[in-house]
């Protein structure tokens, strides 16, 4: 998909030796378009916590099924708690599952609070969480925009990070993963990190 539109992904810095364990994925958010890349490079085809939405859409829906995406519904908080407890379910099965940890994508490019569920899934399957930096989606398929214009995209792969014991290690961890987005995607304002990291 990456190529047929005209988008050349470069990969800035990837150890596989930390995919040889289960992991949860928390990658910025820019655009719709972060999908593909990040299937581009990953060395699988991890499934992702997704708005319930997506799977209505005809194709797209049964291929997200098909590699193990689990729908969320960010209306319900009783139901996005059942899909943190099975996407959890699924990691401690040996699976990796990919998360915008934003929730929703950015507006303009600044990265925004990271939601807490996905520390509590990290937690609940006992497994690092791997931060990835994207850069450049925003441009070649801007929010709203309805085709994809040729560009270069940037990935670059952070450290694992693991999550410590109860709400204190969850919230620390979301603190270490929101400075480590900032500085793969290359946000040059990284002092205001604890106020926003902390704001959701």
């Amino acid at each position: 998909m990456c190529r047929a539109c005209g988008v050349e992904v470069r990969l800035i810095r990837m150890d596989e030796r930390v995919f040889a364990e289960p992991l949860v994925i928390l990658a910025n958010h820019q655009s719709l378009f972060d999908i593909p890349v990040l299937h581009s490079v990953l060395p699988d085809a991890y499934g992702m916590l997704a708005k319930k939405e997506l799977f209505a859409v005809p194709f797209f829906g049964r291929a997200m099924r098909g590699i193990g995406c689990v729908p969320i519904d960010r209306t319900r908080r009783a139901d996005g708690h059942a899909a943190i407890a099975e996407a959890a379910e699924l990691v401690r099965g040996g699976n990796t599952i990919v998360v915008f940890p934003e929730g929703s994508r950015s507006r303009d490019g600044k990265l925004r609070p990271l939601k807490k569920g996905p520390f509590h899934l990290a937690q609940m399957a006992g497994v690092p969480i791997l931060p990835v930096g994207i850069r450049g989606t925003e441009k070649v398929l801007p929010r709203g925009a309805a085709y994809v214009k040729p560009g270069v995209v940037y990935v670059e792969i952070g450290r694992p990070i693991r999550v410590g014991e109860g709400a204190q290690g969850r919230e620390r961890a979301r603190q270490e993963v929101f400075d480590e987005l900032l500085r793969l995607k290359g946000e040059v304002d990284p002092t205001a990190s604890a106020s926003l990291a902390r704001s959701a």
